[in-house]
């Protein structure tokens, strides 16, 4: 059977493999996205939900069920905050918002995942402990990460987010 050209690259996609890595002390692993030769794990859960009773009360560390599957390939929702443009971009105003919002965002060079033990950058957003996100898109970490390999110093870069002042 004969498929039309536009489709075959969506076949393409959707066979792609996406990256997995799996914790082998605990054996929970995480299914990322990979874009232009940069490996990305989102939205990792590092704090339970601050809502509710846990609104004002210290950040209680989390740590998966052993043997889960974590779906890393989406991004997560931004820290709850004022729904003002960042920067004066309208573009900019943050929709996606919840109290249940401590995660990671990992991004490495596909290129060095086998047994590289590259540093790790940590990024922590500005914003004045008012605004902002680690998904905002001046935040892309895929420039910095293709940049530090082109430099001979590849990198693996962390961000968190994190609560903001209250609103």
């Amino acid at each position: 059977m004969l498929l039309p050209a536009f489709i075959i690259p969506f076949i393409t996609v959707a066979l792609a493999k996406k990256p997995t890595v799996t914790n082998e002390v605990t054996g929970v692993s995480y299914e990322g996205v990979e874009s232009n030769g940069v490996e990305e794990f989102l939205a990792i859960r590092y704090g339970h939900d601050t809502s509710g009773e846990a609104r004002f009360k210290p950040p209680q560390a989390y740590s998966p069920p052993a043997g889960i599957a974590v779906d890393a390939s989406v991004a997560g929702p931004a820290c709850p905050q004022p729904k003002i443009p960042l920067r004066g971009d309208p573009y900019t105003i943050v929709n996606n918002m919840s109290e249940d919002c401590l995660t990671l965002r990992i991004a490495r060079p596909a290129t060095h995942v086998k047994a590289s033990k590259l540093p790790v950058m940590v990024w922590i957003h500005g914003g004045g402990h008012a605004v902002g996100n680690i998904y905002d898109s001046s935040y892309n970490p895929v420039g910095l990460v293709h940049n530090a390999v082109a430099g001979g110093t590849p990198v693996i870069y962390v961000a968190m987010a994190y609560r903001l002042n209250s609103m």
